[in-house]
This record gives structure tokens, C-alpha cells and sequence, in this order.
């Protein structure tokens, strides 16, 4: 079972909120990233990568970012 993680900034108050197993997605036929979670395991076998949140301590903007992207 996947456990959420919840992050607190104790400077400002802000908080934000991560699962152990992530965000994981697939692609439908569109093309829309199409989120699946425990316990549907029919759906997470179509997943391809994994949104993985992110939180901008500069502007407070909460975001998820796709594992498949690279940074260098």
C-alpha cells in the first residue's frame, strides 16, 4: 500500500504532499497523460513513467514533473 508524505515548510506554512509509489501514468489514445494508483494494477501495467512532485521555494508553485524528462 502507498504512503503519503506530507512535507511541511516550517519558515512559511506551506505544505506539500508526496505518495511513496509516486504518480504514476500512462498515455491514452489522445495522447493525455492518465493517472493510475494502487490498488488498480491493471491500470498501473500501462504505465510508462512517473509525475514526480516538485515544490518552487522562490515562487511557491506546486508542479509535478515527468520522470521521463532528463536533466543535465
Amino acid at each position: 500500500m502507498a504512503e503519503c508524505i506530507r512535507l511541511v515548510y516550517s519558515g512559511c506554512g506551506n505544505a506539500i504532499e508526496a505518495w511513496s509509489d509516486g504518480n504514476p501514468f500512462y498515455l491514452d489514445e489522445a495522447g493525455n497523460k492518465v493517472y493510475a494508483y494502487h490498488p488498480d494494477h491493471l491500470e498501473l501495467d500501462k504505465c510508462i513513467a512517473n509525475d514526480e512532485p516538485h515544490y518552487c521555494l522562490s515562487c511557491g508553485v506546486e508542479s509535478n514533473i515527468d520522470s521521463r524528462l532528463t536533466t543535465r
